[in-house]
């Protein structure tokens, strides 16, 4: 069984999930990168689910490698986890019911189902799992009899990859009581001992609530992950206004624990269990009820800072720390200060994008704002003065000296605790929290309290403590711990001071508008630069770096960009030692300007062009390189997207510079024209495409010979053939004199040149260097191929006989010629099967052609080329091609010869794709779009793209997005037809999507015309027979009622009354259907008078039948 899992697992890895994702909907998106492996999960799942248990153990194995590969990113995990989590959580509860408590087999049955939900807490975060639990008032002492089960049941000891899930079991029953404590009754009301018990007070702590708070004070002992999620749970629990006894007892009983610590280990985890759980109880818990007990916990907090048992444990340090801070916090009421900074934080496009005069503007704004904010804070001053406790000053000198603890966790949680409570006092106060922060950068302190300070001045920051005004005081020593280096014997420390100087820099960056921030950057960039270049340290160099573009990103710079090159040549940079890696730099330069597009005058992309000619020019390959990179997209950015003319100038230099006696210019002119647009290429394609011919050939003189120069040239060739038939199709030019001219020059001249380049042998002093052109002729060789047989075989599946005819016998001469033996054909056996070498085959008879052909439909290098074509056959108005056709295409899904379901799943899913990809690349050509509806309509009539699971509402998303498309204002009918019996099939579903293609058709029903107001009624009264969830039980009846007794091909008025009153018992919001409706139906009503006339499109309804 683990075998066949893992190779499900290869399965679901294979070529065709790797598409492109340019046109796919959000869903198909999500399901491809979120969770590659999803299917094989889900089908492990259902394996589970369906037999109530976890049958083979190699199962979770399985899943939990699959789910630890997303450790860094549990977000992509989040869509779906309450298709994962709800039906585990479910069989733990049922299966907990059925078998009981005390039954035996239960731990053995719902251990392996809680390793894999823990293993999504592990993931992705237990807040983000537990909201898929169940939640019934009847599981909390279920859940309880359960964790006592698991708490009595022996531990065994095991290494992680053998686990026994107890550890697990125990977690995850935890959390699920921390959800269900917080049940909405009183507890006593919810035990169900408390009836058998008639001598119980009810001022006693209930039963249940004893029994939960007994194991978790055992698990508040544990050294594992139990401990913090007993925490969690006795929060939750102790913190409900109907636990004042309990909660004080607990109080209690942690004052015991704090007040007495010993060395045993056993205590020294109690002890850092209790101080978490009070650390979480302080964060739930209300004011009202935790301000009683502060006096008593902080003693016991203050006390136990102090001691050798802190000084020994930095983790209970850190939770010290944290529960200071929410002691801190509770005695502070919550504000929110006035006298705060607010500034407006931009992003780095909106500051390279605005006028410059705009952001002026903004600044003063900005400016005025704070200068008005001010006045408010200095007038409100006496009202925000209030007495501190004095308890607060001692909290803020102990977080003060947890900035400076010899741990990092501790000062990082002594940082964000400053913070918090800074935001609770004034502006005074809030001042006096500041010069203490900055006292910490003293000469005589150690290196902790510098690495503190820091972190303090960037939470302060953050929150907008740190006023515009105090920025003077603070810059200097930041400044100081950018350059922070203590010399210790061999070594030196200051690493970890430096890397948190320049968090403090990127905090300003984010925090400060860029008005404010413009003097101050002044001081700070030149350090930072220094920083990010010359730091020994890779992670200081990393966050110099981040932090100087995240502040010089927000300023407008635009003006010192355009002159960045010019004064890099006119200091003469490119010459010495560092000339090549300047060149390579401004390439690469030159190329990030181009994608973001900045705006640039004439001048300055005249030179900036010049510049990346010049580097063409250069002999190192690497140079050249950089530079035809950086030279695709500065042409698309200020040539074709500016539309400035001088194209033709670019074509006739490149093409010019391909005969240059210098080889080096020669190299970087055929890669240049391999990179032009297609706008470019589309004037002088065959000119471009002759010349890189030319230059494959090995040269007459052997003075000229260079076969890096004829390797760039078959690259270039190649590259160029590739822009031109891709953007044909891609931009749906439809030229049949062009494109056969195009073919047959890459059958003739490329192909030939490509043939000659593979007999290339030619040695020089470096070697065999024919073996560079060989190389690129064969990768050359092999996308020709792709092109050609591409064309070739969407010609194959054509309308007209004699075209499918002339395509297979051109495919047989291709596949069996004699004289010359082409390589690199995609598929070529199962090519040879589909098209055999046998003169006597009529392929101009549809029943033999399509049969054969439409197997070409499984490989993605023809699938879509073939399907575009094949669709305006099955599709089509002509009978007895469309019957052969689509008979084919059902033989070939069905796959009668395969019994393998996967594989008929497979060859269903990659159709789906190709559909949407044919119906996003054709849009609005009705030559291809209309018989791509009919046969979308034919094949869900056949029960097609109806059982593919996950995939099925995806596939209908996205035939819907195209269906609101294609018909708006529509007038073609049998587009309109096909498009209307579409949405009958996808609302007929119980796929969530069916609602709102359930909306689309009642948008129909009040069509201008008559005919398809009909059809649209005739499909809604089916839908409504069909799938009885779309409405209320109780108003199908007068739905049905409605449709039956109202003549759709009446008046439009009365059509559109009876609409709403649809809407309206139907339960849908009927404004939303009237936005939607005036949107896809009634387009053309905005720009001319509306007609009754139903014969206004009355061509068009004759086309649709046919004649």
């Amino acid at each position: 069984m683990a075998g066949t899992a893992e190779e499900k697992l290869d399965l679901g890895m294979t070529a065709n999930d790797i598409d492109d994702d340019e046109h796919d909907s959000k869903e198909r998106v999500l399901q491809k990168y979120f969770l590659l492996e999803w299917k094989l999960v889900k089908s492990l799942l259902d394996d589970i689910v369906s037999n109530g248990r976890v049958s083979d153990p190699s199962t979770v194995h399985t899943i939990r490698s699959i789910m630890d590969k997303y450790q860094q990113q549990g977000q992509l995990l989040e869509p779906y986890l309450e298709s994962i989590v709800c039906p585990l959580m479910s069989i733990v509860r049922t299966k907990t019911i059925e078998l009981g408590v005390a039954s035996d087999e239960i731990l053995d049955v719902i251990k392996p189902i809680c390793i894999i939900i823990y293993t999504l807490v592990t993931v992705c975060g237990y807040k983000a799992v537990i909201k898929f639990f169940p939640h019934q008032v009847s599981d909390l002492e279920l859940a309880v009899s359960l964790m006592e089960k698991c708490h009595s049941a022996n531990s065994l000891t095991s290494l992680r990859q053998e686990s026994t899930g107890e550890m697990e079991a125990k977690c995850v029953i935890l959390l699920w009581l921390s959800i269900l404590v917080l049940v909405p009754f009183g507890m006593s009301t919810v035990d169900t001992s408390i009836a058998a018990n008639s001598n119980l007070s009810e001022f006693e702590i209930a039963p249940l609530v004893l029994r939960i708070i007994g194991f978790s004070k055992d698990y508040l002992s544990n050294a594992g992950p139990m401990r913090t999620i007993a925490g969690l749970l006795l929060s939750k629990l102790l913190t409900r206004p109907d636990m004042p006894k309990a909660f004080i007892s607990f109080v209690e009983w942690t004052h015991g624990v704090l007040s007495s610590p010993t060395g045993d280990v056993l205590n020294h985890f109690q002890l850092l269990g209790a101080v978490q759980a009070l650390a979480s109880i302080f964060k739930a818990g209300d004011r009202k009820l935790l301000v009683h007990v502060i006096p008593m916990v902080w003693n016991d907090t203050s006390v136990l800072l102090k001691s050798s048992a802190a000084g020994r444990s930095p983790l209970l340090r850190k939770y010290l720390v944290k529960l200071t801070q929410r002691i801190g916090l509770t005695c502070l009421p919550y504000r929110s200060p006035s006298w705060r900074y607010v500034g407006r934080t931009s992003s780095l496009g909106e500051s390279t994008s605005l006028p410059a005069s705009e952001k002026t503007d903004q600044g003063s704004h900005v400016q005025n704002v704070d200068s008005s904010s001010s006045e408010q804070s200095s007038n409100c001053t006496q009202h925000e003065d209030f007495d501190v406790p004095d308890i607060v000053e001692e909290i803020i000198e102990m977080l003060l000296s947890g900035l400076r603890d010899t741990d990092t966790i501790v000062r990082w949680s002594a940082a964000k605790g400053l913070g918090r409570l800074t935001s609770r006092l004034t502006s005074a106060l809030s001042e006096e929290v500041l010069s203490s922060v900055l006292e910490l950068f003293s000469l005589g302190e150690g290196d902790g309290s510098w690495h503190g300070g820091c972190l303090a001045l960037a939470e302060l920051a953050r929150r907008g403590l740190l006023l515009p005004v105090s920025l003077p005081k603070v810059i200097p020593v930041v400044i100081k711990a950018l350059h922070y280096d203590i010399r210790r014997g061999p070594h030196s420390v200051g690493s970890h001071v430096r890397d948190a100087a320049a968090y403090v820099c990127w905090a300003f960056g984010r925090a400060y508008y860029h008005a404010d921030m413009r003097n101050i950057l002044e001081q700070l960039a030149p350090h930072l630069l220094t920083v990010a270049c010359y730091d020994r340290e890779v992670n200081c160099r990393r966050a110099a770096a981040a932090a100087f573009q995240e502040n010089v990103g927000r300023q407008d710079k635009q003006q010192g960009i355009a002159g960045v090159i010019p004064s890099i040549e006119k200091a003469r940079l490119y010459r010495g030692k560092g000339g090549e890696i300047m060149h390579s730099a401004v390439s690469r330069f030159i190329e990030c300007i181009s994608l973001s597009c900045v705006s640039l005058p004439g001048k300055i992309r005249r030179s900036l062009l010049d510049t990346l000619n010049e580097n063409l020019r250069h002999p190192n390959s690497q140079i050249q390189n950089a530079a035809v990179s950086a030279l695709e997209h500065f042409i698309r950015a200020y040539l074709v997207a500016k539309d400035i003319g001088g194209t033709d100038d670019v074509t006739s230099k490149y093409l010019q510079m391909m005969t240059d006696p210098n080889v080096a210019i020669r190299r970087g002119s055929a890669l240049a024209l391999g990179v032009l647009p297609y706008e470019i290429l589309a004037n002088r394609w065959r000119d471009m495409v002759l010349k890189l011919c030319s230059a494959c050939a090995i040269e007459d003189n052997p003075e000229d010979r260079d076969a890096e120069a004829r390797a760039n040239a078959v690259k270039g060739l190649v590259s160029v053939c590739e822009k031109l038939t891709q953007a044909r199709e891609d931009l749906n030019i439809q030229s049949t004199e062009d494109d056969m001219s195009l073919f047959l020059l890459i059958k003739n001249d490329v192909m030939m040149s490509l043939f000659k380049a593979i007999d290339d042998y030619s040695v020089d002093n470096r070697g065999d260097v024919g073996s560079w052109v060989r190389e690129a002729a064969m990768d050359g060789l092999e996308k020709c191929a792709h092109i050609l047989f591409g064309a070739i075989s969407k010609q194959a599946v054509e309308k007209m006989d004699k075209l499918r005819e002339a395509a297979a016998k051109v495919l047989q001469r291709i596949l069996y010629n004699k004289l010359i033996h082409i390589p690199c054909i995609p598929y070529r056996e199962k090519l040879e099967e589909i098209v055999p070498n046998d003169a006597s085959l009529k392929w101009g008879v549809p029943t033999i052609s399509y049969p054969r052909f439409v197997e070409l439909l499984q490989f993605d290098c023809y699938s879509r080329s073939v399907l575009s074509e094949l669709v305006t056959s099955t599709g089509g108005l002509q009978d007895s091609l469309s019957k052969a056709s689509i008979s084919a295409l059902l033989e070939f899904l069905q796959a009668v010869k395969i019994e393998d379901l996967n594989e008929k799943k497979t060859r269903e899913r990659m159709l789906s794709n190709d559909i949407l990809w044919v119906l996003q690349q054709y849009k609005r050509c009705d030559r291809v779009i209309v018989p791509t509806l009919k046969t979308v309509e034919i094949l869900f009539s056949k029960k097609i793209f109806l059982d593919l699971e996950v995939h099925t509402p995806i596939f209908c998303a996205g035939v819907l997005a195209s269906l609101e498309v294609e018909l708006k204002g529509s007038k073609d009918f049998a587009k309109l037809y096909a498009g209307i019996a579409i949405l009958g099939y996808i609302a007929s579903l119980s796929e969530l999507i069916n609602l709102q293609a359930f909306s689309h058709l009642l948008n129909f029903v009040g069509h201008r015309y008559p005919k398809i107001r009909k059809a649209s009624a005739e499909q809604v009264y089916l839908v409504l027979l069909q799938n009885g969830n779309l409405v209320a039980e109780d108003s199908v009846e007068k739905a049905l009622e409605i449709i039956s007794e109202t003549c759709w091909e009446g008046d439009v008025e009365v059509a559109k009354h009876q609409r709403l009153e649809l809407c309206n018992t139907a339960g849908l919001d009927a404004g939303l259907l009237h936005k939607t409706s005036d949107g896809i139906s009634n387009y053309d009503s905005r720009k001319k008078p509306p007609t009754t006339d139903e014969h206004a499109s009355y061509s068009s309804l004759v086309g649709s039948t046919g004649f």
